[in-house]
Order: C-alpha cells, then structure tokens, then sequence
C-alpha cells in the first residue's frame, strides 16, 4: 500500500521525536501509527526539555521544530485536498500555544499563537528605550494587538533588555522579523509567568499572569529620571491606572519573589494589593526575611588593630558574640586604647589589647 506525503511525514516527525527523546531521558508511549494529539502532547514534552534556555542544545531544538513544521505542512495540504485530518487535535487548533520552526525563504520561528512575550537584547538607554515605546505604539493597527505591557531591565552583566508582553485580537501566524526594531530581532516565548505554558481552559488568566511578570517592579528594572519604573501599555493590575486592568492571583508575587525576582518590600506591598491570601503569605513573607536578617548578623566580620600612626599591626576576622558577660566587664580606660570606626588604636607605647566584644 502506498504512503501518502502526510503519513510520510508523520513518520518521519515521530522518529525525529522518539530520537531526541531518548538523548534527552523523556519517556514517551507515541508511535506512527498515535493519533495526532497524542503526537502534539508528546512534541511540546519535548520541545520543553530541549528548549536552549531549559539546557537543551539549539539544533536539536531547530532539529525537533523543523519536522514538526514539515508535519504541519502535510496536514494543511491534506484538508485543503479534502483529506480528513486523523485524530483529535490538527495543527491548527494547537498551533496557539508553541512556537514552530517555519521553513521559508530562510528558516525562522514562527509565532503562532493568542499572546507572546518578546524580549530584546542590546538596549542602549532611556532614548533607545523611548523610541521602543514609540515604536510599539505605532505598530498596533499593523500587529493586531489588544493589550500589551513593556518593560526595561538590566541583565547580571550590565547591559539592558526589554521586555514586550502582547495580548492580539486572535490567533496570529507572524515570523519574528515583523516585531523587529532597530535591527534587533526578538527572543519570543508563548509561556506566561515563571515559564509556565498557557493554560487552555484558562486562556484569559496565563496572559494576564504573563503580563503581571512583565509589570511587576522585579528587581534590576530601570528607572528613568524621575526615579519611575520604565514601564508603558495599556494594560495593568486592577490596583493601576491603566486603561484595561485585570485581577491579581496572591500566588503571582510570591512565585516571583520565591525566584529571588522580587524584593521583600516590593512583593509585601503586591500581596496586601492583591488582597488575595495576606497573611498566611506575609507570614511565610516575613520569617524568610527574619531568617537573612538573622545570617547577617551571623557573618563573620573583619576587624584591624592598628597603632597610633595609623599602622595595621594584624587584621583578623571574627564573629559578633551576642551574649559574652565577662567580655563585657574587662576594664579598659585611655589612654590605653582609643575606638575609630571600629578598629582599636594602640598607643605607641606598642601595647596589645585584644578585645572579644566592642
């Protein structure tokens, strides 16, 4: 019996899947012969584990997106010839929640989803970050956009990236060279706060969590002159003076604090703005807190003694003693010893003290 193109690549798309599967350690139960979303759930499994910011390695991501697109490809073609798709799920009613490798004129990712988060590398300032905001307001009509939240950051090694959160008015199929600006080219997620995957039966709630991560003040966002957030759109919490606003989920900020994202203050104040589970969340909130407070003063501190010229004669390191009564009796007057920002000056006379508690 002969093979038909679809059936063709979807063998070779199931065998591309079972390959990296097994280099990555995913345990998968998909054939040839699986129904199609049983293929599509067993493909975003994967697309998780070799994805090159989870650790995985980018041909093998480029590898899996490319077969799956070529997969895609025979699944149009056969409903446009009439051909009945087998399975439950087709290309086109899970194309919204993943990002495709499409094969063009030059390969790129494809965004074909409801909402996308873009981050842009390589900002350069407030000026460079003004003409973005600009940029993206005159590029809505053009977009398709409904909501959309920006934000400017600064990375681990000093230089800045944006971050772009759009909501469209549905489903889109654009390459990323369309939501290009000057020149830089946009890394692109379809996944809400945290990583985590849009959830199907709550749409609506993992963009509005994926725009509450681009809002919130996490830690290393910019400041402009006035000492504000750099941070622009048209869509916020309900506490904000946005033109659309949504409701915040309590678990928002604190899973963004527990990601070391947050500070302290920044995600107390987000919790009572919420108003959703306060205290049980300040409680764990607040004795985190008292525990750093607590190795702080823990840590070991340096210490010098130096004489009356001004000469370090040893420098140690110790830790503060919180309770030590007989320290505390050891009587010592001047001119025996003078304090100076925390070191302890002997006199030229070349005598040594040495204290447990000053």
């Amino acid at each position: 019996m002969a093979v038909s193109p679809l059936q063709r690549a979807k063998r070779a798309f199931v065998i591309v899947l079972q390959s990296i599967a097994a280099a990555y350690s995913v345990q998968l139960d998909v054939t040839r012969e699986s129904a199609d979303n049983l293929v599509t759930s067993a493909f975003r499994r994967v697309a998780k584990k070799v994805h090159p910011d989870k650790g995985g390695k980018l041909v093998d991501s480029q590898r899996l997106l490319a077969a799956r697109q070529v997969w895609e490809d025979a699944l149009r073609a056969a409903s446009a010839n009439g051909r009945p798709v087998s399975g439950k799920s087709s290309a086109t009613s899970s194309s919204q929640f993943y990002l495709s490798w499409g094969a063009e004129s030059r390969r790129e990712f494809r965004i074909q989803s409801e909402a996308a988060l873009l981050t842009y590398q390589g900002f350069n300032g407030l000026d460079h970050w003004r003409r973005f905001v600009s940029f993206v307001g005159s590029s809505f009509k053009r977009w398709r956009v409904k909501h959309w939240c920006a934000t400017l950051e600064t990375n681990t090694d000093g230089t800045d990236h944006a971050h772009l959160m759009l909501q469209f008015l549905q489903v889109v199929d654009r390459t990323t060279r369309s939501f290009m600006f000057e020149g830089l080219r946009p890394n692109v997620a379809t996944t809400d706060l945290g990583g985590e995957g849009f959830c199907k039966k709550r749409m609506q709630q993992s963009i509005n969590r994926g725009m509450f991560y681009v809002w919130a003040n996490k830690v290393g966002t910019q400041l402009d002159e006035t000492g504000a957030q750099c941070l622009a759109g048209n869509y916020g919490p309900v506490w904000s003076t946005e033109p659309f606003r949504y409701q915040v989920l309590g678990a928002w900020p604190e899973k963004l604090w527990k990601q070391r994202k947050l500070s302290h203050e920044v995600c107390r104040n987000y919790l009572f703005l919420t108003r959703d589970g306060v205290c049980f969340r300040k409680r764990n909130l607040e004795a985190a807190r008292e525990h750093e407070l607590g190795l702080a003063e823990d840590a070991e501190i340096e210490l010098s003694i130096i004489d009356s010229s001004g000469n370090t004669i040893r420098t140690f390191t110790r830790k503060p003693e919180k309770e030590d009564e007989d320290a505390k009796k050891i009587p010592l007057k001047e001119p025996d010893y003078q304090r100076n920002s925390g070191n302890i000056i002997i006199p030229a006379t070349g005598k040594w003290i040495f204290l447990q508690q000053f």
